[in-house]
């Protein structure tokens, strides 16, 4: 009896996407295409990433307002350390943001110690990272327990 009494919006197979179910209101499928269609796709515009998963956030993010004689300061359990700049990228957290100001206020870092070469990331040769990022490894060194 409540299904003959059902009240919705066909959703027909063909305009189904596995990748994306939207079981919707005619009204409703109608917008969601037009968003979709008008324009470029913004995945033309810009390069979009879906994350990162560092399993220790608290190692390798940065406030990087924090700032002294040329470093990032990052304080953990083990006091606080000078982080090298060339190898801490900026990273934005889309969920602490409500505005595009608040965007353009980011001071989130990512200790990185990766060299970006077209495109690709390719680590830092551990000769060159114990001379020019010895402070960033000491802080992984003395964490190297929860690892």
């Amino acid at each position: 009896m409540f299904l003959a009494n059902a009240n919705g919006s066909p959703n027909y197979l063909e305009n189904l996407n596995v990748k994306k179910w939207r079981l919707l209101k005619t009204d409703e499928q109608q917008n969601i295409k037009t968003i979709e269609t008008i324009g470029k796709p913004i995945g033309k515009l810009f390069d979009i990433c879906v994350g990162i998963t560092t399993l220790k956030d608290e190692i390798f993010f940065i406030d990087g307002s924090k700032q002294k004689n040329g470093y990032y300061l990052k304080t953990t359990d083990n006091g606080t350390f000078e982080i090298e700049k060339e190898i801490v990228k900026p990273v934005y957290k889309i969920s602490d943001f409500r505005t595009q100001d608040e965007v353009e206020c980011n001071t989130r870092k990512i200790i990185c110690p990766y060299n970006i070469k077209n495109g690709i990331a390719i680590a830092i040769p551990e000769s060159i990272s114990k001379r020019n990022i010895q402070n960033a490894m000491l802080i992984f060194f003395l964490r190297k327990k929860i690892f």
